[in-house]
């Protein structure tokens, strides 16, 4: 079995595009706003695995009072 590897940038590309993807189909802001949130997640515990969503929002947002309106 081969082993792949990829670059930070990389990732990130496939995942904001993958999320495009899904998004495109999908539609509606708050859906929008939390596929960006799991992307934002997934890019924050590549640098950090021990983060938690608090980690996450407080890193990737400037108003996290403003994203916990979204679940």
């Amino acid at each position: 079995m081969s082993t792949l590897t990829y670059t930070y940038k990389q990732v990130r590309k496939a995942m904001n595009h993958g999320a495009d993807m899904v998004m495109e189909e999908v539609g509606g802001d708050r859906d929008t706003d939390l596929v960006n949130l799991v992307v934002n997640a997934a890019l924050a515990l590549l640098d950090d695995p021990s983060m938690d969503i608090d980690a996450v929002i407080e890193a990737s947002y400037e108003d996290p009072d403003e994203v916990r309106t979204w679940f």
